[in-house]
């Protein structure tokens, strides 16, 4: 009777064993962490809208409608490299370069426009995960901008949308109110658009379990 009763008590073990086995193999291959990949993206560099809210308030921007048009904006391209740190936030390097007219603090006002890089590296906080078509994303971070000779820092907060166009095919949309935190900064809009492609995901083999 005793030895009947160790065999069920190790069948029971044994068997919680292989469930919890094949549990952690379910987790390990639903994994939706986005593996390493990279975009290329079009962006719109707008100066004129974040000033005139700035100096009147968004009323008398709308009453004068004294904003940017997307033909006054500055056109430019961006590489991105992107990185999941876990199913629901995306690491992003992002280096852009456009031809802007920046308004430096102390310095005359110049019209010519002159070439702007940035390299910004953001935290995309999704509120769904890579399993879903369309996935809305938060974005915070920090980044650096070389304009002529002057030097700035910047924090890039926004807003964008994720699609998935296949499995590892990404259509990405973003616009970001960039912050400036030195005095050779200025504040303006950045939008972006462009693809993504990502590394194929390795799916993890799950043993069979043994019969008992």
């Amino acid at each position: 009777m005793q030895r009947l009763y160790k065999t069920t008590i190790m069948k029971k073990i044994m068997l919680s064993l292989v469930a919890m086995a094949a549990f952690t193999a379910a987790i390990a291959q639903n994994d939706l962490t986005k593996t390493p990949g990279f975009a290329v993206q079009f962006t719109l560099n707008d100066f004129k809208t974040p000033a005139s809210l700035r100096s009147g308030g968004i009323a008398a921007a709308v009453k004068a409608e004294d904003w940017s048009k997307i033909k006054e904006m500055s056109p430019g391209i961006a590489l991105s490299y992107l990185q999941g740190l876990s199913e629901n936030i995306d690491f992003q390097g992002t280096l852009s370069a456009s031809f802007s007219s920046v308004p430096v603090a102390g310095k005359p006002v110049n019209s010519n426009r002159y070439l702007l890089l940035d390299l910004a590296a953001t935290a995309n906080l999704k509120l769904l995960n890579d399993d879903y078509f369309v996935t809305p994303f938060l974005t915070l971070g920090a980044g650096v901008s070389k304009y002529k000779g002057y030097f700035s820092a910047f924090v890039p907060a926004g807003v964008g949308l994720q699609f998935k166009l296949g499995p590892e095919s990404l259509l990405l949309v973003n616009s970001q109110y960039r912050i400036p935190v030195t005095d050779n900064g200025a504040y303006n809009l950045f939008h972006a658009i462009g693809f993504a492609q990502t590394m194929e995901r390795k799916e993890t083999a799950v043993a069979a379990s043994p019969g008992l």
